[in-house]
């Protein structure tokens, strides 16, 4: 059986390894460094401003966790056959444990928006199956959202 996930991941090697290289050959004060990542990062994914306007739109999503997405997965969801494939590729599919930070973070920040999809669903799970599980099924639910966003 053959996955169309090994292609994604050359690309997503190749992006950290560029924002690594990048970043670590400029400057070794702490806040300088900081801001030289945050222009740099701005600087390579300017051409896609469209589809990071787009998620912007998602709650819970910021800057800072759809930047990490990118460099993840990229922006072509032509290589995940459906959106469960790009679920488990970042390890928040159900049943696995080891969830990435980022999707986490942005779980948690979708919650707390009022009368949003991804409150109800917490609220609703946490009561039945724990904060902890509602938090991935959150986080499953975004990823879901982005990746129907990026393959249109």
């Amino acid at each position: 059986m053959t996955f169309a996930i090994g292609s994604a991941l050359p690309q997503s090697k190749r992006m950290k390894s560029a924002f690594c290289q990048q970043t670590l050959s400029v400057t070794k004060q702490p806040g300088l460094q900081a801001v030289y990542e945050s222009h740099k990062v701005r600087e390579i994914l300017s051409p896609y401003d469209n589809a990071i306007a787009l998620l912007k739109d998602i709650p819970g999503l910021n800057t800072g966790i759809i930047e990490d997405l990118v460099a993840e997965t990229g922006l072509d969801m032509s290589v995940f056959s459906n959106e469960k494939h790009l679920c488990s590729w970042i390890d928040i599919a159900p049943g696995n444990h080891q969830a990435k930070a980022a999707i986490v973070e942005a779980a948690w920040a979708a919650t707390r928006t009022k009368n949003t999809f991804y409150s109800a669903r917490y609220h609703r799970l946490a009561a039945r199956r724990g904060k902890k599980r509602a938090l991935i099924a959150v986080g499953h639910s975004i990823l879901k959202s982005v990746y129907h966003i990026l393959s249109t």
